[in-house]
């Protein structure tokens, strides 16, 4: 991936251009700042998140499998899918995988 080198005193905008600092407008650097922000902790959510769900896969899969052992129990449909609940029913997680077709 080729990475352009921004000179000193320019900004790149949306098509590419490169505008000198001076000519760009206090709101349209705050806006850039503020989205810039928003946008680097939603990526580091983004990461906390991925991890969580791996996390959650392997407990999940890890229930059914004692479940197996233990009980028998066939939990799940054909295609995997899960719902527990805890014995109040006040919180459910449910594991569901989409099916999709393509066509070329």
């Amino acid at each position: 991936m080729e990475q352009n080198t921004i000179p000193d005193g320019y900004w790149e905008d949306a098509r590419g251009c490169l505008i000198p600092v001076e000519q760009i407008k206090e709101i349209d650097k705050a806006r850039d700042e503020l989205v810039r922000e928003k946008v680097a902790k939603a990526k580091a959510m983004q990461k906390q998140l991925r991890q969580l769900k791996l996390e959650l896969m392997g407990d999940i899969a890890a229930f059914v499998e004692l479940s197996a052992e233990r009980y028998g129990a066939k939990l799940g449909g054909d295609k995997g899918n899960i719902t527990l609940q805890t014995f109040d029913g006040r919180y459910r997680i449910k594991r569901q995988y989409s099916e999709s077709i393509g066509f070329d």
